[in-house]
């Protein structure tokens, strides 16, 4: 971007791009790839990563074409993109983890995201070796822990646990599922997150934000307690493309005393 006509006013701003904290990573659902060009016109500073979730298109629509271009778009705007978990979680039950990796560099995606939120849990040992199997391919492995229905709020040793062993097998960061946050949120347990970031670092946890994209959630008020609890240097996810104004917002509000001089 050029220089900003205001910049003689100081306010907070987010670290510059690549970052490790402080990311957002927005979803994708039908944007068309001229729009999205147009959007990230104005808004590349504040994101960093778009995952394509349209998983019904994505598999039986979208071509090598498509892909490359939307792929080739958002690279000029250095902005990462990957396809959703559950594409995996389809191509690892039907035994097509490998050449599913290896259709997403053919097409220019750098990540994978591995999970298994809607799938019975992997054997021991096969989730470490996906990632690992991913890793040595060259790609960036993002990995997931929760379920969407989880049936009791999350322990911080079991989370600790797992985060750690997904980073030592090579995983970059691992997503925290959304109705786990929420079901701690909902339960008051308001140090388990600290907890968690304390003892694996911010940097490698990413916070869902919304569950569904057709429906009303709260999600703000979510992201307002996790930055009231962690920080405005949480990375944050699964958030409409334009929503990651009102993300900038409550991680840099102007009505606080710290941004008024």
């Amino acid at each position: 971007m050029t220089k900003p006509s205001f910049d003689f006013i100081s306010i907070n701003l987010p670290n510059p791009k690549p970052r490790s904290k402080g990311v957002t990573c927005v979803t994708d659902v039908m944007w068309t790839t001229s729009m999205m060009d147009d959007y990230l016109n104005d808004f590349e500073d504040i994101i960093d990563w778009v995952k394509i979730q349209n998983h019904r298109r994505t598999i039986s629509t979208y071509d090598d074409k498509w892909f490359s271009k939307r792929n080739k778009t958002l690279s000029k705007h250095n902005v990462g993109s990957y396809i959703g978990g559950m594409v995996f979680e389809m191509a690892y039950v039907q035994g097509k983890h490998r050449q599913f990796f290896e259709k997403n560099l053919e097409l220019g995606f750098s990540a994978i995201e591995v999970s298994e939120d809607s799938i019975p849990d992997m054997p021991p040992g096969v989730r470490t070796d996906i990632i690992k199997e991913a890793k040595s391919m060259g790609l960036r492995v993002f990995t997931e822990i929760g379920k969407k229905k989880p049936v009791s709020p999350m322990k911080s040793d079991d989370a600790i646990k797992a985060v750690l062993e997904d980073l030592e097998a090579g995983s970059e960061h691992v997503i925290l599922e959304s109705a786990e946050t929420k079901l701690l949120r909902e339960n008051n347990m308001i140090d388990v997150l600290p907890t968690i970031a304390k003892a694996v670092g911010l940097e490698h946890i990413y916070f869902e934000l919304r569950r569904g994209y057709n429906l009303e959630q709260p999600w703000m008020e979510l992201c307002e307690w996790l930055v009231e609890s962690l920080g405005p240097e949480i990375n944050v996810m699964n958030i409409k493309v334009d929503e990651c104004v009102w993300v900038d917002r409550i991680r840099y509000p102007l009505t606080t005393n710290q941004n008024l001089h």
